[in-house]
């Protein structure tokens, strides 16, 4: 049997890959009404406010999800970046954040792995 939510959130993945942020949020947010446990549709808003800069709903999403599933390894990474950025108050601290989260968002794994690994 198929899981209806997946399916649903594989479509608003390809439309986050499409940068259609604005019409991923407003759909997501309907989703979430209908399926307010889908700890992925919320990392999914995370991603996509992070996308649009939205950092005040962004980490509010994150933290959302991660309530609902701490165990699923990009939500808790992505925990462990907030948490130790600490609460960013000023600017700097919020711009940083950001690139953190958007360089952990786009590039590929298997890429980053090799960026930063230790040997290089």
């Amino acid at each position: 049997m198929l899981n209806l939510n997946n399916n649903k959130l594989k479509g608003l993945e390809k439309k986050f890959d499409n940068e259609e942020y604005s019409g991923v949020v407003l759909e997501l947010n309907r989703f979430l009404k209908l399926h307010p446990k889908d700890a992925e549709g919320y990392y999914l808003l995370f991603r996509t406010y992070n996308m649009l800069g939205d950092v005040n709903s962004a980490i509010s999403s994150l933290k959302k999800a991660y309530s609902l599933n701490p165990k699923h390894p990009e939500i808790k990474e992505q925990m462990e970046i907030l948490h130790d950025s600490g609460n960013p108050t000023n600017k700097s601290d919020v711009i940083l954040l950001i690139f953190s989260l958007l360089i952990l968002t786009v590039i590929p794994r298997p890429l980053f792995g090799v960026l930063h690994h230790p040997g290089l």
